[in-house]
């Protein structure tokens, strides 16, 4: 990883740390406040010291005299024969030792006044500790053999919440130590996760030639979060594929986002976006646009675009067939003739992009045997659309077995039958990694253009895929990155 590579997991994981942080500091504070340490109040009774000397004895004695005795009444309010006093006329559960853990006395300035601090969880107990201790002090003051009323209570116990108490620091060091550790798992997520998402990730782990990056902003079918949250669950046979840990993080992702989904889909907006498959025109455009330089970079191949292109992906809802619809469108708007074909026949698409009738298709063609008759029905299954110089012919009849068509001799007939009626016949084809059928149809075209999502193909099913394909004798001229909203 390069030094440049560095920031971009934490700008793509940047809720993570600060997440973590919070939970961290969440559970230290829910931790000292179910301990009982916090809240933790502090009540603070005053007490005067020398305060009525008999008027014969002079002013300076009297000062000098509650001035030595200070820090012996001081000292005296936290001994055990107070303590053990006030925990006997209270009833406390604690010892006085313990006690004397929450007791503090401290001399206020140069004044002649000391004020007795106890801590305690409970508010009243907190000041009935604090207004016993200074009234043990008016029992206990016989012993330094001071004058009567020597001592008085001058302010009963005040009670406030001790914020001192509060553990500040525990709950910033455990911030901090969330912070640091969320900024760990991302980059960990992101050494473990394979997931392409730039055009040279494509080329340094596959090794493939990139013929374009297509971002589209449009949305085709529908919402981009619904369809992101819907997580678009296609029931298909799959083929089994090697489960990595990139792949079962994208799997949990999209576990934990598809309840959510679900319930955004019920909402007025989320079934009206639902059921707007057909392509109006702008959009088609703007999709046209976005596949323009896919375009251009095909014809800037040696031998210039293949006259049978298949476009597949590794997995669904990759863009693959938002990359057909726009190249055809890219390319019919050049002046070639475009024949676009949808051999998806487990799960077609097109003819609802382009709202045309899917009752006879190409399964109904490979089904025939060739001859003249095949032909016809080719022209007529064949349907012009409101773009110039682009066909589309749709899949057919999509039952349980229309799949197996694909195995028909009479495929290789149509496709080259096609080829000879226009510039270019564009395959949408299936999945690689989900069916077979992408593989029987490798074989049968010029070549093949391999779309992947950029943030949600793993590197390992890409390489799958491209392993696939040129095993059953495709040819693979480059690759474009899909990306959309």
């Amino acid at each position: 990883m390069k030094l440049r590579d560095y920031p971009r997991p934490l700008s793509r994981w940047f809720w993570l740390p600060v997440f973590s942080a919070l939970v961290a500091m969440a559970v230290t504070y829910l931790i000292f406040r179910y301990q009982a340490s916090w809240p933790s109040y502090q009540a603070t009774a005053t007490v005067l010291i020398g305060g009525d000397i008999p008027a014969r004895d002079s002013d300076w004695w009297s000062f000098e005299m509650s001035k030595n005795l200070l820090p012996t009444y001081a000292e005296l309010a936290r001994r055990p024969p107070v303590t053990q006093a006030v925990v006997d006329a209270l009833g406390l559960s604690v010892s006085a030792d313990e006690l004397r853990e929450s007791i503090s006395v401290s001399v206020v300035g140069e004044t002649q006044l000391i004020e007795i601090s106890v801590t305690d969880n409970d508010r009243q107990q907190a000041a009935d500790i604090a207004n016993e201790l200074a009234r043990q002090l008016l029992v206990e003051q016989a012993p330094i053999s001071a004058p009567p009323d020597f001592t008085r209570i001058t302010e009963p116990a005040r009670v406030r919440l001790d914020r001192s108490a509060f553990p500040y620091g525990n709950v910033l060091v455990a911030g901090m130590t969330g912070l640091v550790a969320g900024i760990g798992i991302a980059f960990l997520i992101e050494h473990l996760d394979d997931t392409i998402r730039r055009p040279e990730d494509v080329v340094k782990g596959l090794g493939l030639q990139i013929l374009g990056t297509v971002k589209y902003f449009s949305g085709v079918r529908r919402l981009a979060p619904l369809s992101r949250l819907g997580g678009n669950r296609e029931k298909e046979e799959e083929v089994p594929v090697k489960v990595d840990l990139s792949g079962i993080l994208r799997q949990v992702r999209d576990a934990c986002l598809w309840p959510v989904g679900q319930l955004l889909k019920l909402l007025p907006w989320g079934q009206r976006q639902e059921k707007e498959q057909e392509l109006s025109d702008s959009s088609l455009s703007s999709l046209a646009e976005a596949c323009r330089l896919v375009g251009i970079s095909f014809c800037q191949l040696e031998g210039g675009p293949p006259r049978k292109l298949l476009i597949t992906s590794p997995g669904p809802s990759e863009g693959k067939s938002s990359v057909a619809v726009g190249l055809a469108s890219a390319w019919a708007e050049t002046g070639q003739k475009i024949v676009l074909v949808d051999a998806h026949l487990r799960r077609p698409k097109l003819h609802e992009w382009f709202g045309l009738s899917n009752d006879v298709g190409l399964s109904i063609l490979l089904e025939q045997k060739s001859g003249g008759s095949q032909r016809k029905a080719k022209k007529k299954m064949t349907a012009s659309t409101e773009r110039a110089n682009l066909a589309v012919l749709v899949s057919g009849s999509s039952d349980s077995q229309s799949s197996s068509c694909l195995t028909s001799p009479q495929l290789q007939d149509v496709l080259d039958d096609l080829a000879r009626q226009a510039d270019v016949v564009i395959v949408d084809g299936p999945p690689v990694l989900s069916t077979p059928d992408a593989a029987i149809l490798a074989s049968k075209v010029d070549g093949i253009l391999l779309v992947l999502g950029a943030g949600k193909t793993g590197l390992k099913a890409a390489a799958e895929a491209a392993k696939i394909l040129i095993r059953a004798g495709g040819t693979i001229l480059g690759v474009a990155l899909f990306s959309s909203n």
